[in-house]
């Protein structure tokens, strides 16, 4: 035996072309092993592996070659025999002499055009030179390249690059040498053309004395199965026809699967799964509004001709608006956020018509985008008001807090300001600020806002004719007893001679009366003004008492002075405590026109400090405090008796529960998701995953389903360094309950 092996090598290594046959035999015989045991219900013929550039640098291993005799039905790319019936197709092995082939890189000897346009090798359909003896005489040869493959999310969409060389006899009908490609799981975008259809053609010297012919150079067609089709064998056609007449060729070279289309002979366009970016690309959504708008660019048709982009379809979509900027070439559309499936994300796609005077190319199919219905939903609010916190106190009212929860979504990660507009507010104020400047979707945790400020408008503005307003209502007071938890003070107001006054009402039952500092008797269930306090800028502090041991406290500062024109507004924004939380820091929003001091006043001891106001938060401070932001009167913020100044009274805040009931939620996560990416659209190669999971396993997908990046984390977030082109990603994860669970995101 072994002697036998090696007489059969030495054999083998004297002949090449048995060596090279035999290499060949034993390499589909493996491949054919290797996917019989990986995939045992698909034949070794049904090639998972669609998107390897076709597969020809390996011969054709994962092909299936037949040939018809075609007389008509050039038209629809339909082969008929002389009786006028379907042609009958005949297997043939592959490759045969002129009829399949696999060519190396190199030009073509007819036309000159590059017979292969991605790697080294490409598949050849026909000859110009015929199979038949008499190689000028023609013949009425179909062949027809057959390609099986299991569909995935990952090639259900492909493209095919395409050459071909028609030969174009005056005078035929329905009889023209034609190309065509097609599959029986999207057969909405078969691929048909013949000799006539383009009038682009030019004569060769040959010995054969050819009519003129008609050349396509490299061009791109696309395919899209539908994701409902995913695990079903699809089965690719590709024909390459002479005429019906039997007397001039037709033949194709075919490369390039699943390659990009940029560059196609017959056009190209292309759209984009990302917010409208500076070129005018990408999609646009308004949260007040159910119009998705959609904008895409092209390339025209680079054969001979004058070309112009002549009409858009958008297959499965009603256009409500189409806009063609021919010297930018970006087409942009409208549709409603109503057409979107909202059970499953959706598949969309533009279908392009290029056109002369007289002649229609084949139509150009761009590249699908995915529209989920939860993205493009109109925006989404819901609130929540917070009880009353006593911010650790027993009787003190005015330090009484509460803090608001919203749970923005839809949103499409456009920029929203929230704003709070007072019902009541100061004289000479408007009572409205920005609380808060952010984009995209979230539950955000908003305050601390003190009961004693009254009832307000919350106001999310997402554009300037897109806003929503909800209003807020306070919970009562929890400090002090209960007689006075109703207790409202209000209208805060100038009076005469420099003095100011509020009015107070205190629901309440039954003839009992209460006092103020102990003084008078104030009917409950009636509203009592206070007046003739002096102007000044120290707050008041109020007692309210009704009884034995039922007494309530309150701070009332003044208001601005308002003999003068001052132009100050400030408000509490946040508090917040350092590290050992025994002191804290005040960060105001603050409007004027004029350069400010502040005065800070210590209650306890009734010390001040007077400086010029920094940026940013006013602190540290052990004790509560009065805060007044105020015009200086000198360089150097001397602080006495001002004539234009705002007080804010601000209690030392309850460090133990700060966090929870004050602190923006700044790390907010994707309503229903435990994971999100940040930021989102990301711009450089560096970006985060936040997880809220205990044990994150993580997968990053393109936009077709291909593996980008794996693994496994237990942080709360986790740095990922990755370089990936442009355009739309997926993370995949696993939720709390085993759920496979999808987040997007974008990079530009």
């Amino acid at each position: 035996m072994g002697y036998f092996i090696f007489q059969s090598k030495a054999f083998l290594e004297g002949n090449s072309a048995l060596l090279q046959s035999v290499h060949l035999m034993f390499r589909h015989y493996l491949m054919t092993l290797i996917m019989t045991l990986l995939l045992p219900g698909i034949s070794h013929s049904q090639d998972t592996l669609i998107c390897d550039n076709g597969g020809f640098e390996d011969g054709f291993t994962y092909y299936y070659g037949s040939y018809a005799t075609y007389y008509n039905g050039g038209n629809s790319c339909s082969p008929l025999d002389g009786s006028n019936n379907p042609s009958v197709w005949s297997s043939i092995s592959i490759p045969a002499s002129d009829r399949f082939a696999i060519v190396n890189s190199g030009t073509d000897p007819l036309v000159g055009i590059s017979m292969t346009k991605f790697g080294n090798k490409a598949a050849r359909l026909n000859n110009f030179l015929g199979h038949i003896s008499n190689q000028c005489s023609g013949h009425r040869d179909a062949n027809k390249l057959i390609k099986r493959f299991k569909v995935t999310a990952e090639n259900r969409e492909f493209s095919i690059w395409y050459a071909t060389v028609l030969e174009f006899p005056s005078g035929h009908n329905d009889s023209q040498p034609f190309f065509s490609i097609s599959c029986d799981l999207a057969p909405n975008y078969d691929l048909c053309f013949d000799a006539s259809d383009l009038k682009c053609t030019n004569k060769y010297d040959h010995e054969c004395e050819f009519d003129s012919i008609q050349i396509v150079p490299w061009t791109c067609h696309r395919m899209i199965i539908p994701a409902s089709e995913i695990g079903s064998i699809a089965t690719i056609e590709i024909i390459a026809s002479d005429c019906g007449c039997a007397a001039h060729f037709g033949y194709a070279y075919v490369d390039g699967f699943c390659e990009e289309c940029d560059g196609s002979a017959l056009g190209t366009a292309k759209l984009y799964d990302h917010p409208i970016d500076t070129n005018g690309l990408g999609i646009d959504f308004e949260p007040c509004d159910t119009i998705i708008s959609i904008c895409g660019d092209y390339e025209l048709p680079t054969i001979c001709g004058t070309w112009r982009l002549d009409s858009i379809r958008i297959p499965g979509f009603k256009v409500l608006n189409l806009s063609i900027d021919t010297s930018q070439r970006i087409f942009c559309f409208e549709i409603s956020n109503n057409e979107l499936d909202k059970q499953q994300c959706s598949d969309l796609h533009a279908v392009l018509y290029f056109s002369s005077v007289t002649t229609q190319l084949p139509p150009v199919i761009t590249n699908s985008i995915l529209l989920c219905y939860d993205d493009y939903a109109t925006f989404d609010i819901d609130f929540t008001v917070g009880s009353c916190q006593n911010n650790n106190t027993t009787n003190f009212a005015s330090d009484d807090y509460y803090y608001v929860q919203i749970d923005i979504t839809n949103t499409f990660n456009d920029q929203f300001i929230i704003s709070r507009q007072l019902d009541d507010p100061y004289p000479n104020e408007s009572g409205l600020y920005t609380i808060l400047s952010d984009t995209g979707h979230g539950i955000f945790n908003l305050g601390p806002f003190f009961i004693q400020e009254g009832s307000w408008d919350l106001i999310i503005q997402y554009s300037v004719n897109c806003s929503d307003t909800v209003h807020i209502t306070l919970p009562n007071y929890c400090s002090g007893c209960n007689t006075f938890r109703g207790a409202q003070i209000f209208d805060v107001s100038c009076g005469q001679n420099n003095t100011w006054s509020y009015k107070i009402y205190v629901p309440g039952q039954g003839n009992n009366s209460y006092t103020i500092n102990g003084n008078g008797s104030y009917a409950f269930n009636t509203t009592h003004t206070i007046s003739g306090l002096t102007q000044s800028s120290d707050c008041q502090q109020v007692t309210l008492s009704s009884g034995l041991n039922c007494t309530s406290d309150f701070r009332i500062c003044p208001p601005k002075p308002c003999n003068v024109s001052c132009d100050i507004e400030a408000y509490i924004l946040d508090l917040y405590c350092d590290e050992e939380d025994n002191e804290y820091y005040v960060t105001l929003a603050i409007e004027s026109s004029n350069a400010l001091c502040v005065k800070i006043k210590n209650i306890v001891t009734s010390t001040s400090v007077c400086s010029s106001l920094p940026n940013g938060p006013l602190g540290p401070f052990e004790e509560d405090v009065e805060i007044t932001i105020l015009v200086g009167n000198t360089s150097n913020c001397d602080c006495s008796n001002p004539s234009c100044y705002k007080t804010i009274f601000v209690p030392f805040p309850d460090c133990d529960d700060l966090d929870y009931r004050t602190r923006q939620d700044r790390d907010k996560v994707e309503k229903g998701k435990e994971l999100e990416v940040i930021p989102n659209p990301i711009n450089g190669d560096v970006f985060k995953l936040r997880s809220s999971l205990q044990k994150t396993e993580y997968t990053i997908l393109d936009r077709i389903g291909t593996t980008i990046s794996s693994g496994t984390f237990e942080s709360e977030y986790f740095e990922i360094n990755l370089s990936i082109r442009a355009g739309l990603y997926f993370v995949r994860y696993l939720d709390n309950n085993g759920q496979v669970k999808f987040v997007k995101f974008t990079k530009f």
